[in-house]
C-alpha cells in the first residue's frame, strides 16, 4: 500500500511540475511576443519618420522571430527601403528580392518591383559597358573593401581611379555619390556643403547616361538640403513627369506643393 501511495505522490509531483513548466513557458513566450511586437511598432514608427538607421537596427533584431509570420511582409519591405535610403544597395536588393519571392501579391509589390527593376537596370548598364582593363576591377574591389571598413577617403581615391578609366560608367558615379553621402554623415552633426556638392556632382553625372526617377529624386533632395529650392522643385518635377503614379512620384508632388509656396513667398 505504501508503495502505491508513493507512486501516486510521485505521479502527482511530475504532473504538477509539467503543468508548472508549461505555464512558465507559455508566460515566457507571451512576454517575448509582447516585446517583439513593441519593437516592431517602434521600427515602423522610425521608418515612417525617416529614421532609417534606427529602423534597420530594430528590424534586423526581430527578423528571426517574425520570419515565418505575416509581419515578415512589412519587415522585408521596410528593410529593403531603409537600406536603399542608407545607400546600401546590395542589402536593399537582397531584402526586396525576399519580399518579391515570398509575397508576390503583397500590398507593396508594385513599389518593390519598381525599385528592383531600377537596381537591375543599373547593374545591366555595367555589364553592357564591359570591363577590359584589370585595373578597374582592382580599384573597385579596393574601394568597396575600404568602404566596408569606413575608410571613405581612401575608398574615394580608388573609385576616382576607376572613373578615370571608365568615365561613362553610371554605377561608378552612383557609388561615388554614396561615398560622399557617407562622409557627410560622419563629418559632423551639421551637413557639410562640400560633401553635398560632391555627391550632387556624381548624381548629375549619372543622368548623362541613365535617367531614372530615383536619381532625380536624390538630386532634388540634395538641392533641398542646400536650400536651393527652385532647383529642387525642378528635379521633383522631372520625377513626376517620368512616374506620376508611383509612390516616389506622389511624394515628389507633395514636395513641389510645399516648396513652391516658399519660392513664391
Amino acid at each position: 500500500m505504501r508503495s502505491i501511495f508513493i507512486n501516486k505522490k510521485l505521479i502527482f509531483i511530475i504532473v504538477f511540475l509539467y503543468i508548472w513548466f508549461i505555464s512558465i513557458s507559455a508566460t515566457s513566450y507571451q512576454e517575448e511576443i509582447k516585446k517583439n511586437t513593441e519593437l516592431f511598432k517602434k521600427a515602423t514608427e522610425n521608418f515612417n519618420n525617416g529614421e532609417f538607421q534606427s529602423a534597420v537596427e530594430i528590424l534586423e533584431e526581430i527578423l528571426s522571430f517574425f520570419e515565418t509570420t505575416r509581419e515578415a511582409h512589412d519587415i522585408y519591405y521596410m528593410l529593403g527601403k531603409s537600406y536603399y535610403a542608407l545607400k546600401q544597395i546590395d542589402k536593399s536588393y537582397s531584402y526586396l528580392k525576399k519580399y518579391q519571392i515570398n509575397f508576390r501579391y503583397g500590398k507593396h509589390t508594385r513599389e518593390v518591383d519598381e525599385l528592383i527593376s531600377y537596381i537591375e537596370n543599373i547593374r545591366k548598364k555595367i555589364s553592357e559597358i564591359g570591363v577590359e582593363l584589370p585595373d578597374v576591377n582592382e580599384f573597385l574591389l579596393n574601394a568597396r573593401k575600404l568602404k566596408e571598413n569606413k575608410m571613405y577617403d581612401l575608398a574615394i581615391v580608388n573609385l576616382k581611379k576607376a572613373i578615370d578609366i571608365e568615365p561613362e560608367n553610371p554605377m561608378y558615379h552612383h557609388e561615388m555619390a554614396v561615398l560622399y553621402n557617407l562622409k557627410n554623415r560622419i563629418s559632423s552633426y551639421n551637413f557639410n556643403v562640400n560633401y553635398l556638392e560632391n555627391e550632387l556632382e556624381y548624381y548629375l553625372k549619372i543622368t548623362e547616361n541613365v535617367v531614372t526617377p530615383e536619381i532625380y529624386y536624390n538630386i532634388a533632395f540634395i538641392y533641398q538640403r542646400m536650400d536651393m529650392y527652385e532647383k529642387a522643385v525642378e528635379y521633383w518635377r522631372k520625377v513626376v513627369d517620368i512616374s506620376p503614379d508611383t509612390n516616389i512620384g506622389k511624394v515628389s508632388s507633395v514636395y513641389i506643393d510645399k516648396y513652391q509656396k516658399n519660392i513664391e513667398n
